[in-house]
């Protein structure tokens, strides 16, 4: 059967290429997009490779995330704002993502696999957060 994965980000430039990656590795069984816009990707590839779906979701709304994370065996979180405004990014990089992995725990997601760039972090100044708080 293969693993369930679910991809947050899959349009922007990592998450690009792990999408890009998980659909041709033998073994995921399911790939899960969560988009906020409709993706141009193929349900289906080639034979072998993983069926794909794209849900509709966005890291600021909990309830998008929840259904996301059903059924799903890996999280990789590749979204995050970059360039906005310090209150869109703390809304999805910081209350976001957090709301994801409480999403991805309550359904029983075994693996969370988190990435990123010091992009998310803006010009700054930066206020660390206390160990153990995401």
């Amino acid at each position: 059967m293969g693993l369930r994965i679910l991809i947050t980000g899959a349009s922007g430039f990592i998450g690009g290429r792990v999408t890009a990656a998980a659909m041709t590795t033998a073994e995921a069984g399911h790939v899960r997009l969560l988009a906020r816009r409709p993706l141009d990707v193929p349900a289906t590839g080639p034979q072998g490779t993983p069926a794909v779906e794209t849900v509709r979701g966005d890291l600021r709304d909990p309830d998008s995330l929840r259904r996301a994370c059903e059924g799903v065996d890996v999280l990789v979180h590749c979204a995050s704002a970059i360039g906005g405004d310090e209150e869109t990014a703390r809304a999805v990089n910081d209350e976001g993502t957090r709301a994801l992995v409480d999403a991805a725990v309550r359904a029983g997601v075994g693996r969370i696999v988190a990435l990123g760039t010091a992009s998310v972090h803006g010009r700054g100044p930066f206020r660390g957060a206390a160990p153990g708080t995401l």
